[in-house]
């Protein structure tokens, strides 16, 4: 199978051009193809979609779990987003659309450092590590661990007091961990601390792109958390029983990038049917310590690509 074409990719720095680019035609007709595929879904088994991989650079089988998309019940095909895992590399839509921007952004040896190491997103940059990057993966181990020191063969690093001189690298890549630090303003002025002058932090979280406003889950205390809603755990390879949610991520995050030292603050909206890129709106957000932002999405929204 020959590569398909480029996915679309449209950049927005604010809630209206958000809300803009959700009513193009290729937008939404990729909505419509999207539902349409999780209804043929049906409630039982595995779905299976063939495509191109952008983190294997080759043909590739993508499948998703009923029991994946089960929240997704009644909230569009969010469910996506953390499924369609790649039958060879293992990455999730999400993952792969960040593979995707990585190789974008990130010029021949450049300086990474991702915020995990535990997972496929980290097997696959260290597989980088030997091929094109200087990558370094970390996890946060517990509060009893201090930064930079080797635990059966992953670093423990903070994302709030990470342990890196400044400026030591070109990238940073967040993928859905921000939600879970206590203090994400304070793991914002740290990447943009340990970045390059032009340096980025790429970013995955969930984004609830209807709300203007973060809400604060839980909040650390001197006697352990305060929950101030529902604890919500999502899954983590180190933590059998999950990982607390503190934060349910709205428009403000983007000014908060920027209070923390970023000139620029963009989010990504991705589409792919060929690419698997589902999980509408797919978001990936590029906060750059220059002011070159992300040139290379086109902004006109009337001269935008098709939906593949």
């Amino acid at each position: 199978m020959a590569p398909p074409l480029e996915p679309w990719l449209h950049a927005a720095r604010t809630a209206a051009e958000h809300a803009a680019l959700l009513q193009h035609p290729a937008v939404v007709q990729h909505w419509t193809a999207e539902q349409d595929l999780l209804h043929r879904f049906g409630w039982t088994g595995r779905q299976r979609l063939a495509g191109w991989c952008s983190a294997c650079g080759r043909a590739a089988t993508f499948v998703a779990k009923r029991r994946h998309l089960a929240t997704a019940a009644g909230l569009g095909s969010d469910g996506y987003r953390n499924s369609l895992r790649c039958t060879r590399c293992g990455l999730a839509s999400r993952q792969r659309l960040v593979a995707d921007l990585l190789r974008r952004l990130a010029s021949p040896r450049a300086r990474i450092w991702a915020t995990e190491h535990a997972t496929a997103f980290g097997a696959w940059l260290r597989k980088r590590r030997r091929e094109t990057w200087a990558v370094t993966t970390s996890e946060f181990l517990g509060p009893g661990h201090r930064g930079g020191t080797v635990h059966r063969g992953i670093r423990h690093e903070d994302a709030m007091a990470p342990s890196f001189a400044a400026a030591s690298f070109d990238v940073v890549v967040s993928c859905d961990v921000l939600e879970h630090v206590p203090d994400h303003r304070r793991a914002l002025a740290a990447a943009a601390r340990v970045l390059a002058p032009d340096g980025v932090l790429q970013l995955t979280v969930p984004f609830v792109h209807l709300q203007a406003t973060t809400v604060v889950r839980a909040e650390p205390t001197a006697d352990g958390v305060r929950h101030l809603l529902t604890p919500v755990r999502h899954h983590d390879p180190l933590r059998r029983e999950g990982v607390l949610v503190f934060h349910d991520f709205g428009w403000d995050l983007l000014d908060d990038a920027r209070a923390a030292g970023f000139a620029s603050a963009t989010v990504l909206l991705a589409g792919s049917l060929a690419h698997g890129y589902l999980g509408h709106p797919l978001h990936a957000f590029v906060f750059g310590k220059g002011a070159a932002g992300w040139p290379p999405v086109q902004r006109d929204h009337d001269a935008a690509p098709a939906c593949r």
